[in-house]
């Protein structure tokens, strides 16, 4: 009998927890390497330096689907889809080189990072 009343009270406080922590997850698995990927995009394309923004650009790529798998059911679809459309509309501008174009998707680009888990 005092087992039954120890699930019955622990089951609903494991479960909200497990909830509370997925609802969460932008903010606690967020993590910072996509924020410094941009910070070395946006130094490598302020000074033209095309073939370091071509790899810093493949880690940032590779680094963003990382982070999708850690806080896409907590995230608003739309923002990860708008921050995605960024991401892959910055390697067509830097394969053309377009510098103004780039910085300003890089600064959108930023700004929807430092919106998501918040």
């Amino acid at each position: 009998m005092n087992i039954r009343k120890i699930i019955a009270t622990l089951l609903p406080i494991i479960v909200i927890m497990f909830f509370l922590v997925i609802m969460l997850s932008p903010f606690l698995f967020k993590g910072n390497k996509v924020a410094q990927q941009i910070e070395l995009l946006t130094a490598d394309i302020s000074k033209e330096d095309w073939p370091s923004a071509n790899k810093n650009y493949t880690v940032l790529e590779q680094e963003w689907y990382k982070t999708i798998q850690r806080i896409q059911f907590g995230e608003n679809r739309d923002d990860l889809n708008e921050l995605t459309r960024n991401i892959v509309r910055l390697k067509g501008l830097i394969k053309s080189e377009d510098k103004n174009n780039a910085l300003s998707e890089l600064i959108e680009a930023e700004f929807r990072w430092n919106s998501i888990g918040v």
